[in-house]
């Protein structure tokens, strides 16, 4: 009788596990918060003109968006300045920690960038230098107002970024230059170059802190060696780039893009389907956005965005794929989960009756 009772309380705590941290109720669309913190796989690779930055995003929620804001005025740390227009990609409507923070993007001098996750840890406060915008995303302030790799370096070299950080940020420029922003055993930034080589990497360990990530990285040394097989201008391709995204995606990739900071494309690829891809520019996209009297977008697309003042068009990258479709992200992660409580819960239910049928049988005999 103890065994039966013991069997059917861990059978519970089972059951209670599994629906704790599978997520279906909430249409996230991915199976565990934490992934948040360990995304994207990102490189930016160049031979004599051609230069391409590429991305996964690696964090599965079922709103991903383009959002494509002209030049316009807006407060700055130092006051009012004039942006740069530029292309965001980020998530909203998810009700997740992520909404609203852009994730990646590109400008329009061709300045990229795009972020890792890190475990958090200190860096110096620096009273000194002048403090970034208490209401501006770092990764949204600097394609506004820098534009390539110098600049960018500069900006972190005088600014005050806080007393911790938890990522890392990838940046690439249309002369081919790149860097990779983190933070150092000494609590301070560090700048680790693309230098005289054709590919710089970044994923979820701190290029100059390795320590600081999380663990070994099989998409890192994937994406290492595909790399090195392009040697000459003309093996910068988008096909040869989506390769490596296809092969460093996982069941967390989202979205994935490859950026010319040259051209201004933009190819977007959705769910990890990388046999087809959308391209856009970035300049046609913000002729198309018109301001009226109040500065606010008159040809809008699907959403408008609003970070600090600042209005864009926002574009549901699903819609790209299959306008006013579902969204196909239902599919796995959020039925799997549905499928696995159902089934555990069954089970629990199936052995429950049948454990309690047994008991009442002995207690009547």
């Amino acid at each position: 009788m103890k065994s039966s009772k013991l069997t059917i309380i861990l059978l519970v705590i089972i059951t209670i596990f599994i629906f704790t941290n599978v997520n279906t109720t909430s249409g996230l669309g991915y199976l565990n918060s934490n992934h948040y913190n360990q995304s994207c796989t990102i490189f930016t690779v160049s031979v004599g003109d051609k230069v391409l930055f590429c991305n996964n995003e690696d964090l599965r929620l079922l709103n991903t968006y383009l959002w494509f804001i002209p030049s316009q005025e807006y407060n700055s740390s130092s006051g009012p300045k004039q942006t740069y227009g530029a292309v965001y990609f980020g998530f909203d409507n998810n009700h997740h920690q992520a909404d609203g923070y852009v994730q990646g993007g590109m400008n329009t001098q061709g300045l990229c960038f795009d972020g890792n996750g890190l475990p958090v840890i200190p860096m110096n406060l620096h009273p000194e230098l002048e403090e970034t915008h208490i209401y501006y995303h770092i990764h949204l302030e600097i394609p506004w107002i820098c534009s390539n790799i110098n600049e960018t370096i500069n900006y972190y070299q005088t600014h005050s970024f806080g007393t911790a950080i938890a990522c890392q940020s990838h940046y690439a420029d249309a002369s081919g230059d790149a860097v990779v922003v983190s933070g150092n055993t000494e609590g301070e930034r560090a700048y680790t170059s693309k230098g005289n080589s054709n590919f710089l990497i970044s994923t979820n360990f701190n290029r100059a802190y390795p320590e600081n990530g999380y663990g070994f990285c099989k998409r890192y040394l994937t994406a290492l060696d595909m790399l090195g097989y392009i040697k000459s201008e003309g093996s910068v391709t988008v096909d040869a780039c989506d390769d490596v995204l296809r092969a460093v995606s996982n069941s967390q990739t989202s979205y994935s893009y490859i950026c010319d900071p040259v051209t201004h494309d933009i190819y977007v690829y959705y769910n990890r389907n990388f046999e087809k891809y959308i391209k856009l520019n970035l300049d046609k996209e913000l002729a198309k956005v018109g301001f009226g009297a109040t500065g606010a977008p008159t040809s809008l697309g699907t959403d408008i965005w609003n970070y600090g003042g600042i209005s864009s068009k926002a574009i549901r990258i699903a819609d790209l794929f299959a306008p006013s479709s579902p969204n196909p992200f239902l599919s796995f992660p959020i039925l799997f989960g549905i499928i696995i409580g159902g089934i555990s819960l069954v089970a629990v239910v199936i052995i429950s009756t049948i454990f309690l049928a047994s008991y009442l049988m002995r207690r009547r005999t």
